[in-house]
């Protein structure tokens, strides 16, 4: 549920248990001149022994009221001091006030009075909560009743009566009771609720009065997703945050961008669970969590200063609330498997190809049988190497167990969980991800509403093992890719693994390769969370220390056992290689928060300061000659071997990573008309010199609410809310090495002598890295200009973002000569991009009679990434070689003028057709460009003219980032049926493919190469096959032959489900039961020939993407779920 509503039902339910025991006069004898609403009702309180209660949000307490009574009955009282947008209702020792609803019918002003006809139900949310406090009014009457703890109520009514059931947060109800003694009521959350709170750094703030552009994400829109992981469950409904897989390999993380990439460095952004600043939230189960918060523009960010400079995700995990213990139980289970995979020649097309390769290349069509012992006659199809590695119906599952309450003084939230998934490629012994997860969340009362305390932990314990997916050496499905078919799985007599065949002597089987190189597993224990207390010595003043602490250790384990099947694939010793890594941050944060008001003037000012500190330690080990051959036995302990020079043994301690920051914001609003923000904050980091070591982030923001002015009462039926926002900010970023103003040093170790004979090292010593003392802060500055909309009573919500943002002073390590002798090369500051772009979201919602309901949702973003500088004479920061196979030249950068990562190759224009056309491609000067080319040859431009092709021609063919995003939701509810579809796109891409390395003439392709060009006028696309050794190159350069445009649209979810409890009797103990059916990835529309147009693999910069060399695709799933709450 969202905060505000909490709160509500929190504050009402206190009022409820504190109901008074005493009984006074209902006549009240005081005369008030410009006496505060609030103190006016404290007075109705002492003289009645009644209890007032009211949201705050809703009710003008400073509204001044000069009246005389005496002895004046209550009714009379209330009615004179309350202005015309409250009304009360009262029964037993409660007064409760509400706002007037918006629709023709008004409740009167009532006491409770006998009728004829009882009606008793229940009032419960959408989701099957019961409502505590709600309002029954008989329409017309002086009969009124309030929901006790079970969201019970009982009435009095005239048998054909209408009832009025009304509450804080909801839209106001209207029911015919038509002789009905049973009616069950579901209050729908009113979209026009502009006071609800949302999350923003260090504390709540309303909605309406927010200046920055924040994106929230609540908790119906995470576990409607039925995710593994958070961040997946934001894709499609995040405007603005680009979030691709690293992997779809179970338990990977997600690369998360926000407003376009602004660094070549770390761009990750900055995760906050409750607080507490953490690396990732790949540990937390998405069930635990209540909202996430998205500060996107630099003001809403720079409270966070550093680290914030790529934005801010804000995770509020779930409380207890006051009220009924509600115990809860949600859960799934679901099959995986593949639905996009590349179709690769089998046996019989593989030989023609190879044959015709040979024939175009010189030589002579192969003799199978007679040169490699391979007969095609009885090889059949031969082998599908990427269908030996899948595995169909992979499980995947989710269980939670919750339990949440409290009193007025306390409340808490735990749950228990299990989630595991297995790999659609290695299956579950070789790809798998378990993590088990016990939270606890609490809140106390210590001394009435003065001194609070509470905490926030979290326990998490994952068990994971993962197959090779990295560069074309350490990649399982690379491997399958190019695997040739006319190997086979296994040997004739079945009882190992296939070697390699005389055609190809230094094949690597993949099925040998999938057990032999990815035995592993990493467990990894992790205590995360915070413990507060809070002070609140006067009113409004609050004092917050909280101790935030993350531990984090992690041991993995592998094992290679010995094998040799071929002279590309072998390894004479076993090995194992164990590891431990320790990280622990601690955090001690204390603010101290005032908010006032002057009449109309509204002030919320926040003081504060952090200390943060965080370090670990290594220790790793690697030993041959193991005396078992299982990965079960595989321990250092077992391995025999005393060769020194086969012993590796490291330890060491992470170096300390120390930050200190003072903060403070300043918010003022009139009225909640016009809204000002003022935020600074001083970050220093161990990180730079001295000189440097302090970066101050400043930020303004203002907010101008529209539609509050006069001028707009005319149109407010359709203009609901209308508010102009702008802000302008700066951010940090000091994610870099530690103590890089010092020289640091290492040392190592080295066996000296025979090779075959060292049982000795000498440990020496050397500069490990370059000093630059002058390296400092990296920053972000970023302008947002934005426009929050609502329209005909919130029937229709927009908000529509413009922002500019650029990051400078890069922290690059600069390039040295290796004479200097460092390992580490200096980090200095230069270079700066600019992200510049606009986002939009729309949302209607509907509803048709009493139970049918629905919502229609869409967002997008734009986004132009143009880097401005980069600090040397190039203006380019290189891309690696040998990304796409052994050989090939450099295939993307960074440079001044275009988006980070770009592809950048020779520009194709198509095949030569013949002879002609070979001798007819000149350049200006008439020199023919391309003289060693034959017909059915890449044709390549000569950019510079100077009638060669070198790299010196390379121009930009594409990006790998998307100018656009899309995102698309629907919505719909029926007498306990609900259906709901997300989907979201991405435009403006490309990928660059291959699947078959150009370094060796055996390995397998496409089908696609069917379409290759054999003669005139057969193909533009595709070039004649050839054993690589032709003298044009064709597939040895970057070029469009291995760019596709990668623009996808994709249904992400499709879930459908019907909650039983509706069938049940009031009186059940069960307010939900509800069952559901999802379909994850259920289509992809898309003309990327790969098998997942999202690819996340770098290429091994920080800054690439988009490189696809066999990347473990995203499966289709299909879930059954089941959501209890008692």
């Amino acid at each position: 549920m969202h905060i505000n509503l909490n709160l509500k039902r929190f504050v009402l339910t206190t009022g409820l248990i504190l109901l008074g025991v005493f009984s006074f006069g209902q006549t009240i004898t005081r005369e008030f001149v410009n006496v505060p609403l609030v103190n006016v009702l404290k007075e109705v309180e002492k003289q009645t022994g009644m209890s007032v209660i009211y949201e705050t949000s809703e009710v003008n307490e400073s509204h001044l009221v000069t009246a005389r009574f005496e002895n004046a009955s209550l009714e009379e009282v209330l009615q004179t001091v309350l202005d015309g947008s409250l009304y009360y209702s009262i029964e037993g020792k409660i007064i409760v006030l509400h706002k007037q609803p918006s629709g023709k019918e008004k409740p009167v002003f009532h006491v409770q009075q006998q009728q004829e006809h009882r009606v008793s139900g229940t009032v419960v949310d959408e989701s099957g909560l019961p409502i505590i406090g709600a309002s029954i009014v008989a329409q017309g009457s002086q009969t009124t009743a309030i929901t006790d703890l079970d969201g019970n109520f009982s009435i009095l009514i005239p048998a054909d009566g209408v009832l009025i059931a009304s509450y804080i947060g909801f839209v106001t109800r209207t029911i015919p009771v038509n002789n009905q003694t049973e009616i069950n009521i579901v209050m729908i959350e009113d979209r026009l609720i502009l006071d609800e709170v949302v999350v923003v750094g260090y504390g709540t703030q309303k909605k309406k009065l927010i200046t920055g552009a924040n994106l929230n994400i609540k908790e119906e829109d995470i576990t409607k997703r039925s995710a593994q992981n958070a961040l997946d469950a934001l894709i499609g409904q995040s405007p603005g945050v680009q979030i691709i897989a690293s992997s779809g390999q179970p338990g990977e993380n997600f690369r998360v961008s926000v407003r376009g990439l602004g660094t070549v460095g770390d761009a990750t952004p900055l995760y906050v669970v409750d607080g507490v600043q953490v690396s990732s939230i790949s540990h937390i189960n998405p069930s635990e969590i209540e909202s996430i918060d998205v500060l996107k523009d630099a003001a809403s960010a720079a409270i966070y200063g550093a680290r914030a400079a790529n934005g801010v995700l804000l995770v509020t995990t779930k409380k207890g609330k006051t009220g009924k213990t509600v115990v809860g139980y949600e859960g799934f289970v679901g099959f995986q498997s593949l639905v996009r995979m590349p179709e690769m020649l089998n046996a019989q097309d593989y030989m023609m190809i190879m044959d015709e390769a040979s024939i175009n290349s010189g030589g002579t069509a192969y003799g199978w049988l007679s040169e490699f012992k391979i007969d095609p006659a009885k090889i059949g199809q031969g082998t599908d190497w990427l269908d030996q590695l899948v595995v169909k119906n992979a499980k995947t599952q989710n269980h939670v167990v919750s339990v949440s309450g409290g009193s007025q003084l306390s409340v808490f939230a735990l749950s228990l969980s299990y989630s595991g998934q297995e790999g659609v490629i290695g299956g579950k012994d070789y790809s798998n991800n378990e993590r088990f997860n016990f939270r606890i969340n609490s809140d106390h009362k210590i001394f009435r509403d003065i001194v609070k305390i509470g905490e926030n932990i979290s326990l998490s314990y994952i068990n994971r093992s993962g197959i090779l997916t990295g560069n074309q050496f350490n990649n399982i499905i690379n491997e399958a890719l190019r695997a040739t078919p006319v190997l086979t799985p296994y040997n004739e007599d079945g009882t190992d693994y296939a070697p390699a065949t005389l055609w190809y002597v230094d094949e690597v089987n993949p099925l040998a390769s999938l057990v032999m190189r990815n035995q592993n597993k990493t467990q990894t224990a992790r205590l995360s969370g915070d413990i507060y207390l809070e002070v609140q010595p006067i009113k409004n003043l609050k004092l917050r220390s909280v101790f935030a602490l993350d531990y984090n250790n992690s041991n993995s384990r592998s094992y290679t056992p010995q094998f040799n099947y071929g002279s590309g694939f072998y390894n004479d010793t076993d090995y194992v290689i164990q590891q431990n890594a320790l990280r622990t941050s601690w955090s001690w944060e204390n603010t101290l928060n005032y908010n006032f008001n002057l009449k109309n003037h509204n002030f919320d000012i926040l003081l504060g300061m952090q200390a943060r500190q965080e370090t670990g330690q290594m220790l790793s080990a690697q030993k041959y000659d193991l005396i078992f051959n299982d990965f079960d036995h595989a321990w250092i302990r077992n391995a025999t071997n005393s060769n020194a020079n086969m012993v590796i043994v490291d330890g060491y301690p992470y170096n300390l990573d120390n930050l200190v920051s003072y903060f403070g914001r300043i918010s003022y609003n009139y009225k909640e008309k016009y809204m000002f923000t003022a935020t600074v904050r001083a970050d220093g980091s161990s990180k730079f010199g001295p000189a440097n070591r302090f970066g101050v982030f400043p930020s303004v923001s203002a907010g101008w609410a529209i539609s509050s002015e006069g001028f707009m009462e005319g149109v407010k039926d359709v203009i609901s809310f209308l508010k102009l926002r702008a802000s302008w900010g700066q951010n940090g970023n000091n994610r870099i090495a530690d103590y890089t103003y010092l020289s640091t040093i290492t040392t190592t170790s080295y066996a000296f002598g025979d090779k075959d004979n060292q049982t000795s090292t000498t440990t020496g010593v050397y500069e490990n890295s370059m000093p630059n003392v002058n390296v400092r802060w990296e920053t972000s500055e970023q302008l947002d200009l934005g426009l929050d909309m609502q329209f005909f009573n919130g029937k229709i919500q927009a908000a529509f973002d413009y922002y500019n943002k650029t990051t400078r002073d890069w922290l690059l390590q600069a390039d040295v000569l290796d004479v200097f002798g460092a390992q580490q090369n200096p980090y200095i500051n230069g270079g700066s991009v600019r992200n510049k772009g606009v986002e939009f979201g729309a949302s209607y919602f509907g509803q048709i009679g009493d139970e049918f309901r629905f919502s229609i949702g869409a967002n997008g973003a734009f986004n132009k990434n143009e880097v401005i500088s980069i600090p040397n004479v190039e203006g380019v920061i290189h891309g690696s070689q040998d990304v796409l196979f052994k050989g090939m030249q450099e295939m993307n950068r960074a440079q001044e003028g275009y988006p980070i990562g770009y592809f950048w190759g020779l520009n194709m224009l198509g095949i030569f057709q013949n002879q002609n056309q070979i001798d007819n491609h000149k350049n200006s000067g008439g020199k023919v460009i391309q003289p060693y080319a034959k017909p059915g040859d890449i044709i390549f431009e000569d950019a510079n003219d100077d009638g060669n092709i070198t790299q010196a021609d390379n121009i930009y063919l594409g990006q790998p980032y998307p100018t656009t995003t899309i995102g698309l939701n629907l919505s719909l509810n029926y007498k306990g049926f609900d259906f709901y579809l997300v989907g979201n796109g991405s435009f403006g891409m490309q990928i660059a493919k291959c699947y078959r390395p150009a370094d060796r003439k055996q390995y397998n392709y496409t089908t696609d190469i069917l379409g290759r060009w054999t003669g005139e006028g057969t193909s533009n696309t595709i070039p004649r096959v050839t054993n690589g050794d032709e003298d044009n190159g064709n597939r040895l350069y970057m070029s469009q032959l291995y760019i596709e445009d990668a623009d996808f649209f994709r249904i992400s979810n499709v879930t459908l489900g019907y909650n039983f409890a509706r069938l049940f009797k009031q009186k059940s103990v069960m307010s939900q039961l509800r069952a559901y059916v999802t379909v994850q990835n259920a289509l992809v529309l898309t003309r990327y020939s790969g098998m997942d147009p999202e690819v996340g693999y770098s290429g091994g910069s920080t800054w690439g993407s988009g490189i696809d060399l066999g990347f473990y695709p995203r499966a289709r799933t299909v879930l059954f779920g089941l959501s209890i709450k008692l």
